[in-house]
């Protein structure tokens, strides 16, 4: 009688248990809540509305030269990215590497709505690797002015993307983290370090935060022996720094 009694008893007490967890199923629910722009736990869908919006500031480059080989002409390519940061009246100003646009004759430029404009090289900074590039609002009426933030506030640690010009292909985005800062094997200043991945055609690419700031634009990578490779990015406090003088 005992026996069936702890039964019974046993089989309402799983009831009850089965039944709280059907009604009140959303206590044991783990939310995580992104407060600032260096929470670990960033949702998918906010990447994606961010990258949404940079895009409209990244465009991609594609040049070309013409040269003569053992007598015949050959075109020489070369590919890219750049940054819309500055604008001056009727002129819109985008910066790559000066390694993307060396030496090239021709420089074209597509926005996110694959609109092709040929645009013009105005300033070269070989030492820094930096390039200006210019076109004019009546050329393209699509792009946006990037929303730049200040490097001097990176973080280690802080989550970041990069927009680049994936193999030449249009823009594409890979993640990771700011690692450090480097000045090895440059001839002068600081550089941001980051482990997304750097593929070509992403030099001038941008370096974003979570909240879409650009925070750096992109210079390339190192690798070790070992194949493990850093991304390099110039900050974008030094970008504007040189920006700003070289328009004054």
């Amino acid at each position: 009688m005992r026996k069936k009694g702890l039964i019974i008893f046993l089989i309402i007490i799983n009831l009850f248990f089965i039944m709280y967890i059907y009604f009140f199923e959303e206590r044991y629910i783990i939310k995580f809540e992104t407060t600032d722009k260096n929470q670990s736990a960033i949702e998918y869908n906010n990447w994606n509305s961010i990258v949404l919006d940079l895009k409209k500031s990244v465009v991609s480059i594609e040049c070309s030269k013409k040269t003569l080989s053992d007598n015949e002409t050959i075109e020489i390519k070369s590919i890219g990215t750049g940054v819309a940061i500055y604008s001056i009246g009727d002129k819109i100003y985008i910066v790559t590497n000066y390694h993307v646009i060396k030496g090239m004759d021709d420089i074209y430029i597509y926005d996110n709505n694959e609109q092709l404009v040929k645009v013009k090289k105005i300033i070269e900074n070989k030492k820094d690797d930096i390039a200006i590039l210019e076109i004019s609002k009546k050329q393209n009426m699509n792009l946006k002015i990037g929303l730049l933030g200040n490097s001097d506030e990176v973080l280690l640690g802080e989550n970041v993307g990069v927009l680049g010009n994936l193999l030449g292909n249009g823009l594409a985005l890979s993640v990771g983290v700011i690692s450090g800062w480097s000045d090895a094997n440059f001839e002068k200043g600081y550089f941001i370090q980051t482990d997304a991945a750097i593929y070509e055609g992403c030099s001038g690419g941008a370096l974003f935060n979570s909240a879409g700031e650009v925070i750096g634009i992109v210079k390339g990578k190192i690798s070790d022996a070992d194949n493990v490779s850093m991304g390099i990015v110039i900050p974008i406090n030094d970008i504007i720094s040189f920006v700003i003088q070289s328009l004054d």
